[in-house]
């Protein structure tokens, strides 16, 4: 496993080894280019080299499982009295369980990766060994560029310290100097939204808290590599949008980021690439919609009730030849219960009354169009069809606009996307009747 960091080679360095290799009578240049490739070099170097930013080849990672905690002294004493008396026999009081089974991905500087899979798949034991947080039994593990990563909660914080003590603990081991610290401790406390608490012990924190703290860290140090662990299913709505907002920012930038999520339409928005792990291995690794596409018709059977090992996959080179299904189609339905049809022309005054309240609001039409057309049912793909929601509702006029809001799921009731004016930031409006109109 090598790790390198943002470091690139220097002109006293260089010249030193061009010293070197004339007196031994070798071409300068040459051996300058290898010796070259021995220091860490910095994005501009691995984007020309097309080096990549981590490089995960075959890799395994194995835990001993022990059923009594005897079991494992046995284990560590017999092998040493093997090695005397080896007439005894090789004895083994574990069980091995492979977390992750022969895994290699490759991700060049400025790619975004997204991580899916059921809970137990091998997710995170990947991403702490890209992160070097546990060592691989089998296979070998190249990241190159400064990494910050949040993995578990509070992972790398002292919970005895105050949130301004874990911000130049945590700057400090990933590699900011002194003066670095000073000059983005006031830009993450401001991020992060805790000042009132930020030089509390941070064991007083709550989880969202301590995902403020640590993702504003993380994304301010200005890392290669960046690696998220669903650290931001735990924050609040608004946090997770400003938290979204910051991760496409440093994706524009050219940052190397690995994102792992349930999240299927965070991970469609967000990567270019995903790997699919199930039991340790992997699924499906590629073009991010197929891969996606064939996760979800995966859950699809297994909520259905049939095994998971009923549905079949091409593997990882063969996700391109994934034909389009019927299942990778949206219906919509007129539901009626969603809204009732009003007049419009109705005065506000009258509205109060049918209400019986002085202050309210109703819901008057909602539509939803596939490219222009009401036909019923409406059939959209993926990346293909544009979807239009229209939204008509009436309010009093003393009391402040509503809010709207819409979710679409899918017919198991799993998330597939939303968006809402309050946290897209935008002012709806209305008329003097009372009457707002959104698309």
């Amino acid at each position: 496993m090598s790790y390198e960091t943002n470091s690139p080679l220097n002109d006293q360095v260089q010249g030193q080894v061009q010293d070197q290799v004339k007196k031994q009578g070798q071409d300068p240049l040459k051996d300058v280019t290898k010796e070259k490739a021995k220091f860490p070099m910095d994005k501009a170097q691995l984007e020309q080299n097309t080096v990549p930013a981590i490089d995960v080849k075959n890799v395994s990672k194995r835990y001993q499982l022990f059923a009594d905690p005897i079991d494992r002294l046995k284990q560590f004493l017999m092998p040493r009295v093997h090695h005397v008396l080896p007439f005894l026999g090789k004895a083994q009081y574990f069980e091995s369980f492979w977390s992750i089974k022969e895994v290699s991905l490759q991700m060049m500087p400025g790619e975004v990766m997204g991580v899916i899979g059921l809970n137990g798949a091998g997710k995170s034991s990947l991403l702490q060994l890209i992160c070097g947080v546990l060592s691989s039994t089998t296979g070998e593990v190249h990241v190159r560029g400064r990494v910050a990563a949040l993995l578990e909660l509070g992972a790398g914080f002292n919970p005895d310290f105050t949130g301004r003590e874990n911000i130049s603990l945590n700057a400090t081991l990933l590699g900011l100097s002194s003066a670095e610290i000073r000059q983005k401790t006031d830009e993450i406390i401001e991020f992060s939204g805790i000042e009132a608490f930020i030089d509390q012990p941070v064991k007083t924190y709550s989880s969202g808290m301590y995902v403020r703290l640590a993702f504003s860290i993380a994304t301010s140090v200005e890392p290669d590599i960046l690696v998220i662990d669903e650290a931001l299913s735990v924050g609040d709505g608004a946090f997770a949008r400003k938290s979204f907002d910051r991760i496409m920012q440093l994706k524009n930038q050219g940052v190397t980021i690995l994102f792992c999520s349930h999240n299927i339409y965070q991970v469609e928005a967000l990567c270019q690439k995903a790997i699919w792990l199930h039991q340790g291995e992997v699924c499906a690794q590629g073009e991010v919609r197929s891969v996606c596409m064939a996760y979800n018709d995966f859950l699809n059977s297994s909520s259905e009730g049939q095994s998971p090992e009923s549905v079949q996959f091409n593997g990882t080179d063969g996700l391109a030849s994934l034909a389009p299904k019927e299942s990778n189609f949206v219906h919509f339905e007129k539901d009626k219960s969603l809204y009732t049809e009003l007049d419009a022309s109705s005065t506000d005054a009258s509205f109060k009354r049918s209400n019986g309240l002085a202050s309210s609001a109703k819901l008057l039409e909602v539509k939803v169009l596939a490219g222009g057309s009401e036909m019923k049912p409406l059939s959209l793909q993926s990346d293909v069809s544009d979807l239009d929601v229209l939204i008509r509702f009436r309010s009093a006029l003393d009391v402040p606009v509503p809010n709207v809001g819409v979710i679409i799921t899918d017919k198991t009731g799993r998330n597939i996307s939303s968006c809402s004016n309050f946290y897209d930031k935008i002012q709806l409006h209305r008329d003097d009747q009372g009457l707002t109109h959104v698309r």
